[in-house]
């Protein structure tokens, strides 16, 4: 049997058990936000306008989706997690309480889309085999040059 006193919780917050956290908590949490991870994040915009954006594959980023004036947008921010850390410690009583990146942003997705009322948002990765040859250039439908990757297979 462990020494029960040798074991440490270890505690990884989910977003839904966020509604828990102390004024504290949220406020150390805020201040992580503002000052290590907003100036990180590079928000994407899509629309009809403008539906050929470029997602760097391999990198983590949030699919959003909100809404302004009952019309429905779509959007992506990046997962910084090439420039910060991805898990961060809070301040808890006496367990060790960490949270995700990812879930540190949600928290914090209106602030980032402050016009738009934020439905959803959810961490996705785009990962490709690498024996397919695609180049993540600015030109061109990712689905089209995926399509004719796959042909040549």
């Amino acid at each position: 049997m462990k020494d029960e006193k040798a074991l440490k919780s270890f505690f990884i917050l989910q977003l839904h058990l966020l509604v828990d956290l102390s004024k504290q908590q949220l406020a150390y949490i805020y201040d992580l936000f503002k000052s290590r991870i907003l100036g990180h994040l590079n928000p994407q915009y899509f629309s009809d306008k403008n539906p050929k954006k470029t997602l760097h594959l391999n990198n983590p980023f949030l699919f959003v989706k909100s809404r302004t004036n009952d019309v429905f947008e779509y959007s992506s921010v990046n997962i910084p997690s090439d420039k910060v850390r991805r898990f961060f410690k809070i301040p808890s009583d006496g367990d060790y309480e960490y949270l995700f990146l990812d879930d540190i942003i949600r928290l914090h997705i209106n602030y980032i889309f402050p016009k738009y009322d934020v439905i959803e948002a959810h961490s996705y990765v785009i990962n490709y085999d690498e024996s397919i040859n695609i180049e993540d250039e600015y030109s061109g439908n990712l689905i089209d040059k995926i399509s004719v990757q796959l042909r040549k297979q």
